[in-house]
């Protein structure tokens, strides 16, 4: 062995199993409405979104954010075989005051896509063309819909936890560039050209997924808006994960220097009501930051003449892995 476990690889192991589901699966549909008033009032928000997305000019596509009443799903299979006309973009959970949870989505519709949606609301809205048992056409949709807004840059924003940035802040983002219709080296040059148009810097390195585009860009919300919003391919946006080599690449005095300003940041509890146990190759409690611990931490070793240190080929592995327990809480705190 070299001191690094290999891959296991379980070749000729796999077998298929013919899936049969037990049902239809049927959404829970709010009937506490009128169909008719709530299907007008369903098209004139989408009229009037259409019109906002694009000034009053209309387009050939728009982005609309789809909202449900609380306690309701959207019913995502309504916009199934509608390849490259209407696309869920994003799709996100809301837990509202009272606990109720909402679902948020925004859509992409292309110029038939809009007329799709449309006549879903149209049938929807009209008694007469209700199915034989009564239920009106597309209810687990649109009963369950309570509105549709002008879809703006904060509906692609995925990180419920972080606020999204100020309109003039400038900032790193991950963009998520639908390719499903178009090729990721046709999207990636498209977009590289409009947003820098704008002033945005375009990180070199990208992503490919079978679906989707990720790319690295910096600038302002104001700055994004028109050259993302209105290219058809966004998807989703998120807050890019700082990496360590952006650290382990610094020279050492540099490193010493950041680990002074978090140590000095520390607050410790002497008497914590949270244990981890690790199982590992030891701790080089000398470390700079975990030596402002040693009062916590508890080392113990199934044969006392291995010693507690760190045992694992350099730069050891319990070591890393206790700097992961007791400082992933602090990423904030190292953000560059």
């Amino acid at each position: 062995m070299d001191g690094f476990f290999k891959h296991i690889f379980l070749e000729n192991k796999a077998r298929s199993i013919s899936f049969t589901p037990l049902g239809r699966v049927r959404f829970e549909t709010n009937k506490n409405i009128d169909q008719t008033k709530h299907g007008n009032k369903l098209k004139n928000e989408f009229e009037e979104a259409f019109l906002d997305f694009w000034q009053g000019e209309p387009g050939d596509f728009v982005y609309v954010e789809l909202e449900t009443f609380p306690g309701f799903e959207l019913d995502i299979k309504k916009f199934e075989k509608k390849a490259g006309d209407i696309r869920i973009a994003s799709l996100k959970q809301v837990i509202e005051k009272d606990g109720q949870e909402k679902t948020i989505s925004s859509i992409y519709l292309s110029k038939k896509g809009v007329k799709d949606f449309l006549e879903k609301i149209n049938d929807y809205s009209q008694v007469e063309r209700n199915y034989d048992s009564g239920n009106p056409k597309n209810a687990s949709l649109l009963s369950n819909l309570e509105s549709i807004h002008q879809a703006t840059l904060k509906s692609f924003w995925q990180e419920p936890e972080i606020p999204f940035p100020d309109h003039e802040q400038e900032v790193w983002w991950e963009v998520w560039l639908d390719i499903t219709t178009t090729s990721a080296e046709a999207v990636h040059s498209e977009i590289t050209e409009r947003l820098q148009a704008f002033g945005v810097q375009v990180s070199s390195r990208f992503l490919v997924f079978p679906e989707h585009l990720v790319i690295l860009v910096k600038g302002s919300s104001k700055q994004l808006a028109e050259p993302l919003l209105y290219s058809q391919y966004l998807d989703e946006l998120r807050k890019p994960v700082e990496l360590s080599d952006v650290f382990t690449s610094m020279d050492i005095p540099e490193q010493k220097d950041w680990i002074a300003n978090l140590a000095q940041q520390l607050e410790i509890q002497e008497n914590p009501n949270l244990s981890v146990c690790l199982l590992d190759s030891g701790i080089d409690e000398s470390h700079p930051l975990l030596a402002h611990l040693s009062s916590i931490i508890h080392v113990d070793t199934v044969d006392p003449s291995w010693g507690t240190n760190d045992s694992w080929r350099f730069p050891g592995h319990g070591t890393a892995m206790s700097g992961i327990i007791f400082f992933w809480g602090f990423i904030g705190s190292l953000s560059i």
